[in-house]
């Protein structure tokens, strides 16, 4: 309408004349001193609904602090992104009087705090310092192969690619026998030792220490606890000597939907990876350690290939998930690069045990094997499974629910090994899990502990343990690498690829 005057005083900028700033129908405040100095930015209540969620994108994309305000007269949808959606407050060239929802802008993670009538502020996902690995790799202009990291590991790839495609043509090869100097790397099934073995035994997490990984310091030591274990101060040889002492590796992600909520796109082409669990078989004096890494920590997201990428590729280091082959291998690979080497998917082992088409969640696996805790873990599972896991800081019980997802990953794997081997040894019929003797008719008990109403009819295999335990090693199969793991793709193919 009109144009602030004004000049410098004393170093001062004077406004002389305050002006509303108005595009089309909306008047924004005007940009005096007075409203620069303030925490946050409030925008016109005037803005439609589709107005006001094309402006969240925005900032979503700007990496900028964004919230609904206020709210509207008949108290519906205080949720500005939820009243985003509907329709009916789209704003058709004429004002709205009784609308009082607006966003409210800040560059400030506290800068919401002075807003008197806050709804539930949106913490944005950091979109540019937090890319997707192939951007790099594909997008970069640096041709010098010697010195681009990103092309050096694209070459890397190619070779952790045939490795993958030879678990997949050979499973039992993800089977680590001894070499004769080393048993400790023997995958033994010894069932005088496993048939006594449930879940209770485990360490719990309660009992167990753990720590929040959110610098690149704190990776480093994480990775050094994960091969030698935590250092204290006695004998440290394996250290010393750069023998590691790990075999296993639990792993579980977090993701989180940047696209969320925008029909234009499919929504998960923008899933991004906001947590990495991890814990190993690695114990000092019988104490092991759990680790959450925090990938949109700074400096974490740019490191966690360098770091963790040789954890992951190590075929001699078994990798445990469960249901790994959703999102979590294709966002390891889509986010930092990661292929996964040898790996056992505690749900597809769980899918060959049952009669059903379909595996075992965790929390009803966990309680099969006589997990005393299950009820807890499954109440954390309900509430924090869906959470907005980009938020910082999370709460204590979401970091809790994200340890009961990796904490006893490596004993359910000797528990499901030893079920897998026992199909293979009874030769035929049937064996449902908790049934009673005589009604095994004197086959074994695969678990001391049941699970109770619905349990999973088990089948018997006349195959080779091997052969029974393929669809467990491996989350690839050779359509997925043609989809996820080709590095000769083209971007296009990259950013198209199955998630």
């Amino acid at each position: 309408e009109k144009s602030s005057r004004g000049g410098i005083i004393d170093g001062q900028l004077q406004t002389t004349v305050e002006a509303d700033v108005v595009i089309g129908i909306h008047k924004f405040l005007p940009l005096t001193m007075e409203t620069c100095k303030r925490p946050y930015i409030d925008l016109p209540d005037t803005l439609g609904g589709k107005e006001r969620r094309k402006i969240h994108a925005l900032c979503s994309d700007l990496d900028l602090y964004h919230a609904g305000a206020g709210e509207d007269n008949d108290n519906v949808n205080t949720n500005d992104e939820a009243a985003a959606t509907d329709d009916s407050t789209e704003n058709n060239g004429s004002t709205n009087p009784t609308r009082k929802r607006r966003i409210v802008i800040s560059i400030y993670a506290d800068g919401f705090e002075f807003v008197p009538d806050l709804g539930s502020p949106t913490q944005s996902f950091p979109s540019r310092t937090c890319q997707p690995w192939y951007y790099h790799a594909y997008g970069s202009t640096n041709n010098d192969n010697h010195n681009n990291p990103y092309r050096q590991r694209m070459q890397t790839i190619e070779s952790e690619i045939q490795q993958i495609r030879q678990f997949v043509t050979l499973p039992e090869k993800s089977l680590r026998t001894s070499d004769g100097a080393d048993e400790s790397f023997c995958d033994s099934v010894d069932f005088s030792v496993l048939d006594s073995l449930d879940l209770s035994m485990v360490p719990t997490v309660e009992e167990t220490p753990w720590m929040l990984v959110d610098s690149v310091d704190k990776l480093k030591l994480c990775v050094d606890e994960l091969l030698y274990g935590v250092s204290n101060g006695g004998d440290d040889s394996a250290r010393s000597l750069k023998i590691p002492k790990i075999h296993e590796l639990a792993f579980d992600l977090e993701m989180h939907n940047i696209l969320d909520g925008n029909s234009r796109y499919e929504n998960k082409t923008g899933i991004r990876t906001c947590l990495i669990q991890i814990t190993s078989d690695v114990a000092t004096k019988g104490v092991y350690k759990d680790y959450i890494i925090d990938p949109l920590a700074p400096g974490l997201w740019d490191a966690i290939p360098t770091y963790l990428g040789p954890l992951f590729s190590d075929p001699n280091i078994v990798k445990i998930g469960h249901g790994i082959g959703g999102m979590d291998t294709s966002s390891l690979h889509r986010d930092f690069g990661i292929l996964i080497v040898n790996a056992f998917d505690t749900y597809e082992a769980s899918t060959i045990l049952s009669s059903k088409k379909s595996g075992m969640g965790l929390a009803p696996l966990c309680r099969h094997y006589g997990l005393p805790s299950w009820e807890h873990y499954k109440e954390l599972k309900q509430k924090y499974q869906c959470s907005d896991w980009k938020q910082r800081p999370l709460e204590d019980a979401a970091l809790e629910y994200g340890r009961y997802d990796i904490r006893f990953l490596v004993t359910l794997r000797k528990l499901l090994m030893r079920d897998l081997a026992k199909l293979d040894m009874i030769g035929g019929g049937y064996l449902r899990l908790g049934s009673s003797p005589e009604d095994d008719s004197g086959i074994d008990s695969l678990s001391t502990q049941t699970s109770k109403g619905g349990t999973p009819v088990l089948h018997s295999f006349d195959s080779q343990l091997g052969s029974t335990i393929s669809s467990t090693v491996s989350s690839f199969s050779e359509n997925e690498f043609n989809n996820t793991a080709t590095a000769n793709n083209s971007f296009d193919q990259f950013k198209d690829a199955k998630e």
